[in-house]
């Protein structure tokens, strides 16, 4: 019942709350931190620093996995529908968040490089190759995620049915 519900109501109307969306932001970007604290402290008492990458790795995809189930069938994930799907304001709002996005990612790729760059300088070893496998793997999930994110953080509650 609630599948048939959803299909007959405008994508508009099947955002919730400005509340969840926060919440679900803070929660995919605050558990890809925890999953990389967690995987750091792991390998600097263990030698398996490949396993360690594997977790690292695993858990990105989970994260982003839930992400984009949650998110992607709402004109929340606006960047991942079509322009003919959206309307003048939602286009702009698409437009908009991708501005944004690449205004963020470009300064963090090109730090994350220069971290990445003195890691394996200083530390040559399997932590040096951890560290910038991290630094990788989270720009990748801030590059996939950040539009989405960015919209679901500043739209506002969607109005009732019927008013």
């Amino acid at each position: 019942m609630m599948p048939q519900k959803e299909a007959s109501n405008p994508l508009f109307y099947r955002v919730g709350s400005r509340r969840t969306r926060r919440r679900a932001v803070v929660a995919m970007y605050g558990g890809w931190l925890l999953c990389a604290a967690i995987v750091m402290l792991w390998s600097s008492t263990s030698s398996r620093w490949f396993l360690a990458i594997d977790l690292l790795v695993v858990a990105s995809l989970l994260l982003q996995l839930v992400w984009f189930i949650w998110l992607g069938r709402t004109y929340v994930n606006a960047p991942r529908l079509a322009d003919a799907e959206l309307d003048e304001r939602l286009l702009q709002v698409k437009n908009q968040a991708y501005r944004r996005a690449y205004l963020i990612l470009a300064p963090v790729a090109v730090v994350g490089w220069l971290i990445s760059l003195f890691a394996l300088q200083w530390q040559p070893n399997d932590q040096g190759k951890l560290i910038v496998t991290v630094l990788v793997v989270g720009v990748a999930l801030l590059a996939g995620s950040l539009p989405t994110a960015i919209v679901a953080w500043q739209e506002p509650d969607p109005e009732p049915i019927g008013s």
